[in-house]
């Protein structure tokens, strides 16, 4: 083998680690998505008012943790990805790969934000009207989780969508 083959191939290895953490992480991260909007929703309208809240108080703050470190180790890997793919150069969008990728990366960085600074926060509260008893406003958080979540999965739907299309560019 001659020196740049096995630089090549060293390459070649740390893209394809870098891009399993970043997919294992995804998956995760839409997964629990997906599992909260029909699954565990759908469920909590079958439970009687008591036991709905006695779950979400439990549950939601677990999720907003697992959702917090799932989505932060995919964006994080995913910059790393990108750029050991393009030899870590920044390329100009010049058409195909580059634009749909610009794109995906534009709409991650969006639901990302959209969950730190907004489902974070929400599940947080949800947390401290449970340990509160304060049921009122448990319900009135718990439904504005629910749309929120909605829109949330919408964005990841979008980001995996515009990804999965790159991957075939």
């Amino acid at each position: 083998m001659y020196a740049s083959q096995v630089g090549d191939r060293t390459m070649d290895v740390l893209i394809e680690i870098l891009a399993w953490f970043h997919i294992f992480f995804a998956i995760g991260w839409i997964g629990g998505a997906l599992l909260l909007e029909f699954a565990v929703n759908p469920s909590l309208k079958n439970l009687t008012p008591q036991s709905s809240i006695e779950f979400t108080g439990k549950f939601v703050p677990r999720l907003g943790i697992f959702m917090g470190i799932f989505s932060t180790l995919t964006v994080a890997f995913g910059p790393l990805l990108f750029f050991a793919i393009t030899g870590w150069k920044i390329p100009m969008p010049d058409g195909g790969w580059d634009i749909v990728m610009y794109v995906g990366i534009a709409g991650a960085i969006v639901v990302y934000a959209f969950g730190i600074l907004v489902l974070m926060p929400l599940s947080t509260k949800i947390s401290g009207a449970y340990k509160k008893s304060s049921f009122q406003t448990l319900n009135s958080l718990i439904v504005k989780m629910r749309y929120l979540m909605l829109v949330d999965l919408a964005g990841l739907l979008f980001v995996f969508t515009v990804m999965l299309i790159a991957t075939f560019l």
